[in-house]
């Protein structure tokens, strides 16, 4: 991190790396209702309540468009936390650290923190956690260092008789984490997604690797279930 400081109020740090200004401000356009409201320069936009707020159920928000993908941290689930709050401490930070990434806490909310950063490059690591990353597809990767999963048929066989809530399970080799990408409770059905899951251990399995897979089921508007597969350390 190159430096941080407080300017106007708002605490803010600048990262080395630089990114594109005008597509992270246009990270931050709203989700409407009606289709035709929908800018098509957003890519994945932020889907508000019903008070034009971030909604309380989730305590992190992503959001992306072209190269820049913004999160927002809101893990006390603040119920007052407004777009108009995020664009102005967007605008500070630029102002602060011109096209660089970096962080910063709302203004008058400095409990509620915002991270700019790069988008993940297609087949990285972090390539699945990108806000618009594709429903039910695999992503497949194996750290450098890290272990084979040794047998896709370890992660099956637990996951399908396993409930669909937030958990860690291992089995063999292979261990499962299932979570919401949003902080929000898990609603997902599992006939509709245990398709896509299986398909995702069936195909990184054949690699022996670890993998992803990003479903609907979350509460949160904004959140989709994060399915992720590891080797287990015995």
């Amino acid at each position: 991190m190159a430096k941080s400081s407080e300017s106007a109020n708002v605490q803010h740090g600048c990262y080395q790396n630089t990114v594109n200004q005008n597509e992270c401000k246009k990270c931050i356009l709203i989700s409407f209702e009606l289709p035709f409201f929908i800018p098509a320069i957003a890519i994945a936009t932020i889907k508000l309540d019903r008070h034009d707020r971030l909604p309380p159920s989730e305590s992190e928000v992503r959001t992306i468009s072209g190269s820049c993908s913004l999160v927002v941290f809101n893990k006390k689930l603040f119920q007052d936390v407004t777009m108009d709050q995020i664009t102005q401490g967007l605008a500070t930070h630029f102002k602060n650290c011109p096209n660089k990434a970096g962080f910063f806490a709302l203004p008058g909310n400095e409990e509620v923190m915002v991270q700019i950063k790069t988008r993940a490059a297609p087949g990285s690591q972090w390539n699945a956690w990108n806000a618009d990353a594709e429903l039910n597809k695999p992503y497949c990767f194996k750290p450098k260092g890290d272990q084979d999963i040794a047998s896709s048929e370890d992660c099956i066989a637990f996951f399908i008789h396993t409930p669909p809530r937030g958990f860690q399970i291992s089995s063999g080799s292979c261990t499962v984490i299932i979570s919401t990408t949003d902080g929000s409770v898990i609603k997902m059905n599992k006939k509709d997604s245990d398709s896509a899951i299986i398909a995702m251990m069936k195909e990184c399995g054949k690699l022996k690797l670890p993998g992803v897979v990003n479903v609907k089921g979350a509460e949160g508007p904004n959140g989709k279930v994060f399915v992720q597969t590891i080797h287990h350390q015995n």
